[in-house]
């Protein structure tokens, strides 16, 4: 072990001669031994990734359970009292065509009572993209369509970091440094959510 440290120390990936002993074993006899993980062993990227899918499934089952129980029985009987609402009132009233607004889009005002993915409201959606219409001047002078490509990537890389409670100026960092480096067939291993605990939590924690 030391004489591969001192060949690292020396830049270059050099291994020890065969014959080195370590612990009274050669290295020979100690690649004989070495096992080999199941091929079902998952990496320390992907077993985290099957964590955080396995916690977000739990999630989304609590959410949809609760909303099943809560708030669909009010939309059911709001629904009730709109019809019968809107049948007692003059076809021009305004209310009617408020009325007539919430039923004509009610699979879609619904939609969360069946799906515990699907959030309540909009508003997080809209928040995502308020960099986008304060700066919209700015990006006029994108200079290309490439370049307007190139600026909505990133402005979805640094939002998926957010999603994943990451700090993005952390994550440009780490992926920087090290993607020269990276093979590209496992370029998916740099992905936020693959190396979300290795990296600070945004917004970050106060003292």
């Amino acid at each position: 072990m030391r004489a591969m440290l001192i060949c690292t120390s020396m830049g270059k990936s050099v291994r020890p001669p065969v014959g080195i002993m370590l612990g009274g074993m050669s290295l020979t006899s100690m690649r004989k031994r070495r096992r080999k993980p199941p091929r079902n062993c998952l990496t320390g990227s992907a077993s985290y990734t099957v964590l955080r899918l396995r916690s977000a499934a739990s999630l989304q089952m609590k959410r949809l359970r609760v909303r099943q129980e809560k708030s669909k029985p009010l939309l059911v009987t709001l629904e009730k009292l709109m019809r019968e609402k809107l049948a007692t009132l003059w076809a021009k009233a305004p209310l009617v065509e408020a009325i007539n607004y919430s039923l004509n889009r009610w699979d879609a005002l619904t939609l969360f009572c069946d799906d515990g993915q699907a959030e309540i409201s909009n508003v997080l959606a809209e928040n995502a993209l308020r960099c986008v219409a304060l700066g919209r001047r700015n990006y006029m002078f994108a200079g290309s369509d490439s370049g307007g490509e190139r600026a909505a990537a990133m402005y979805s890389l640094l939002g998926s970091c957010k999603l994943n409670g990451i700090n993005p100026r952390a994550y440009l960092d780490y992926v920087l440094t090290r993607i020269a480096d990276h093979k590209i067939n496992v370029i998916d291993e740099l992905m936020p959510w693959n190396i979300a605990r290795l990296l600070p939590s945004f917004p970050p924690a106060s003292n």
